[in-house]
């Protein structure tokens, strides 16, 4: 008798189990962060259906969320550089964000992004660093009037 109202509850309570909604979809933008010695506040857009976790254990950086994204704080670095890469999930979806933060001002810009209008503008970056720098943009709409040169020392 006993054995059976075991096997009744198990069965009730299998029963009753809710299944956790599956995301279809999870991307994060952008995937890495260049973060000055100085740190920051940075928004990060969360492309995802269902609701998501972070499994953030870094006690120098801070995500919370905001209007179904996330917004990521990264304290200032008094020591060496640092980095930790962070994974959003979502039921079995996994995205990732790099945070890369250096100790000093060995290379730094003027703005980590920019916002056009339809029209198109030009954007002025300022670079400082202590040695020859390169960029690319593998998108075709973009022209760099530079791709690379000398910091003064």
């Amino acid at each position: 008798m006993k054995l059976r109202i075991a096997i009744i509850i198990a069965l009730l309570s299998i029963a009753g189990c809710e299944s956790t909604p599956q995301s279809t979809y999870l991307k994060v933008e952008p995937d890495n962060i260049l973060v000055s010695k100085d740190g920051g506040t940075f928004d990060i857009r969360i492309d995802c259906d269902s609701y998501w976790v972070t499994d953030n254990t870094a006690s120098w950086i801070s995500i919370r969320k905001k209007d179904g994204n996330a917004s990521v704080s990264v304290d200032p670095n008094e020591g060496a550089d640092r980095s930790r890469t962070i994974a959003f999930q979502s039921g079995e979806l996994t995205a990732f964000l790099e945070i890369i933060q250096e100790h000093s001002d060995i290379f730094s810009l003027s703005a980590s992004s920019f916002h056009s209008s339809y029209k198109g503008e030009t954007f002025l970056l300022k670079i400082e660093c202590y040695d020859s720098w390169t960029a690319e943009c593998p998108d075709e709409w973009i022209t760099l009037s530079q791709s690379e040169g000398n910091c003064p020392e």
